[in-house]
């Protein structure tokens, strides 16, 4: 709240001002006095994401060890040290996971129970 004898500017911006400026304030004057356009501000074009190499792609969340994440942090350093020698693209961690994920999910296929994606499974999982 203004103290007695002073101007509310905010207040006088949003309602529009009613009484004079003090003189050589243009700029105070042309904001306080600006009419509203009564169009609409033009619409910002939407972004539209750019569509993933390799297929379409899906948003997932699955929560993984402190452990594993350090891991995944570790690797990914290392696998763009030996794919820069080649390319000069970087590998994401979301393309290290997908990759990983294909890999165990087709050694699943193959080998079912014996697999060691589900040996590791059981080990961590308390027998009845």
């Amino acid at each position: 709240m203004p103290r007695h004898g002073q101007r509310d500017i905010l207040d006088e911006l949003l309602k529009g001002i009613t009484g004079e400026v003090p003189a050589g304030d243009a700029e105070l004057e042309r904001l306080l006095r600006r009419e509203v356009s009564e169009e609409a501000p033009p619409e910002k074009p939407k972004k539209i994401a750019a569509r993933p190499k390799g297929g379409a792609k899906k948003k997932t969340t699955h929560y993984l060890s402190a452990e594993t994440c350090g891991e995944l942090d570790s690797a990914r350093e290392r696998i763009n040290l030996l794919v820069r020698r080649r390319l000069s693209a970087k590998v994401s961690k979301s393309k290290i996971v997908d990759q990983a994920i294909k890999m165990i999910l087709r050694e699943f296929e193959e080998q079912g129970e014996s697999s060691p994606l589900i040996q590791e499974i059981m080990r961590d999982i308390p027998r009845k």
